[in-house]
């Protein structure tokens, strides 16, 4: 995103207000000026797609750190198992969009798996 420093920052409130406007900004559109049909589920289908990519990421993380940084202090440590689970649910989450629908009806008129296209653009 543009101006990092500026989003990060937690002056003056101890709060990193300009990450938490720019998560303010499209869910307050989304509840405030819900549009019509295919639109408004369009909205909060992309809204949610690109953070399985981030989770996937973090998971990967994880285990990236348990094998090549064992030595580093932790307050924990995760549970392997839960995190190869959250890695197959990533995966899951992630390709699911591009499986047509049995009844070949989606809850978008249009291309079913538009909302997994924008989001891996984003």
């Amino acid at each position: 995103l543009p101006y990092p420093r500026l989003l990060s920052s937690s002056k003056p409130f101890g709060a990193p207000m300009g990450g938490l406007i720019v998560h303010y900004i499209p869910s307050f559109l989304v509840i405030a000026i819900p549009p019509k049909g295919d639109v408004y589920n369009f909205i909060l289908d992309v809204e949610g797609y690109p953070g399985q990519f981030l989770a996937l990421a973090t998971s990967f993380g994880l285990i990236w750190l348990r094998l090549k940084r064992s030595d580093l202090k932790r307050p924990f440590k995760a549970w392997l198992p839960a995190v190869w689970l959250r890695i197959a649910i990533c995966l899951a989450l992630i390709a699911a969009p591009f499986f047509p629908p049995k009844d070949g009806k989606a809850d978008v008129g249009f291309f079913y798996a538009t909302y997994a296209i924008v989001g891996i653009g984003m």
